[in-house]
């Protein structure tokens, strides 16, 4: 029907005096159009999940996801897309308590925020097999976006250099499960510093542990020293 087509997808087939019409006694009559029925007709919810890292007991543990999640959903939400937001703790939890996305057919895709552990990882790419990795340690050459964390390094060396130290400490965690930035960013600061500013790596242990590296960093500072 044209007041069928006119909520629908097929708007611009009408002139606008007509859509306008249509508008405006359907806003009279206070009604809605039924997004679970478009999607029975469309087969598609029209819904993209993020998944993001915060858990129930760590709720802002990833602060800087906020930013991606309103990009992501400004332009969703051009295309008609809605965004829901899955936590890691309700994927992994007991399944009576467990995120309805991964056990109900309810995202057209999704959208995953950070290093996931490797059984999250699977189920993702199991039941979405449209999925973006956004700032994750994964390297595919599509499906993937990074940031040009080699460059924050460079922009720390040229900092460095230019305040006119002689050395730099490099402070990082350390291992092979480690967020790809560190390695990105600490090559990008060898890179800047040059053999001009020496640089010393002093990994950081787990954070229980903190104290004894403070008490090693200390011999290490020097006033012609910086700490990155």
């Amino acid at each position: 029907s044209t007041v069928g087509n006119i909520l629908g997808e097929n708007a611009h087939q009408y002139a606008a005096d007509t859509r306008e019409r249509v508008l405006q006694a359907v806003e009279a009559l206070g009604d809605r159009s039924h997004g679970g029925a478009k999607s029975l007709r469309r087969q598609t919810s029209m819904q993209v999940g993020v998944l993001i890292r915060n858990t129930a007991e760590r709720p802002l543990q990833y602060l800087a996801a906020y930013e991606v999640i309103l990009g992501a959903n400004l332009r969703l939400e051009a295309e008609g897309y809605l965004v829901s937001l899955v936590r890691i703790g309700d994927v992994t939890r007991a399944a009576e308590g467990r995120s309805r996305a991964f056990h109900e057919v309810l995202l057209d895709g999704m959208l995953v925020m950070a290093t996931i552990p490797a059984e999250v990882l699977e189920q993702v790419e199991r039941l979405w097999p449209r999925c973006v990795w956004i700032d994750h340690n994964l390297r595919r050459s599509e499906g993937c976006i990074h940031r040009d964390e080699a460059e924050a390094g460079r922009l720390a060396g040229r900092a460095v250099r230019e305040a006119g130290y002689r050395r730099a400490v490099w402070l990082a965690y350390e291992g092979t499960d480690c967020h790809y930035s560190i390695a990105d960013r600490r090559r990008g600061l060898g890179e800047q510093l040059g053999s001009g500013v020496e640089c010393i790596d002093a990994p950081l242990p787990p954070v229980a542990t903190w104290d004894a590296a403070w008490t090693r960093l200390g011999p290490l500072l020097r006033p012609d020293t910086a700490v990155v």
